[in-house]
This record gives C-alpha cells, sequence and structure tokens, in this order.
C-alpha cells in the first residue's frame, strides 16, 4: 500500500465516525496538448465538508494538475498553503 493511502484511509475513517461527509467539485477545466502528443488538464477543485443534518460548507479550495486526460499523475494543491 502507497504512504499516502494509508493516511487517505485514516483520515476518511476519522471522518466518518465525526458524521462529516466530503464532497469534491472539480469545474472550469482547461486542457492544452504538448508538443509530444500528450495533453495537460488544469481544474479548480473546492473541498465541501457537510457534518450530518448540517449545512454544507467549503472546507478548501485548491488547483488539480493532470498530466494527460488518462490520469497518470495528478497534483492538488491547497490555495491556503504556499506552492511546493
Amino acid at each position: 500500500m502507497l504512504p499516502h493511502a494509508q493516511g487517505a484511509r485514516k483520515a476518511v475513517q476519522e471522518l466518518a465516525e465525526q458524521g462529516i461527509q466530503r464532497r469534491r467539485w472539480l469545474g472550469v477545466p482547461a486542457v492544452a496538448e504538448r508538443g509530444d502528443g500528450a495533453v495537460a488538464a488544469r481544474a479548480y477543485a473546492l473541498i465541501v465538508s457537510t457534518p450530518r443534518g448540517g449545512q454544507a460548507a467549503v472546507h478548501l479550495s485548491s488547483t488539480c494538475e493532470d498530466g494527460r486526460l488518462v490520469v497518470r499523475h495528478r497534483e492538488v494543491s491547497r490555495d491556503d498553503l504556499p506552492p511546493r
């Protein structure tokens, strides 16, 4: 198992125990062809948290960049943190 997959599973379990559902919304996609015939894709992503019986709210906003349409690599960057 990949190290980040284990952390993701733990986060999902903790959110479920707290009664919080997380959803992602990807929008405003931009796709550009690269010289080698591949494409680069970029979109905005909103992470929405909804507590059980409560009001949905935006948890964070980020950008998502894919190396091609059949995703080989995706990098999601939080808007509230400096770039890596």
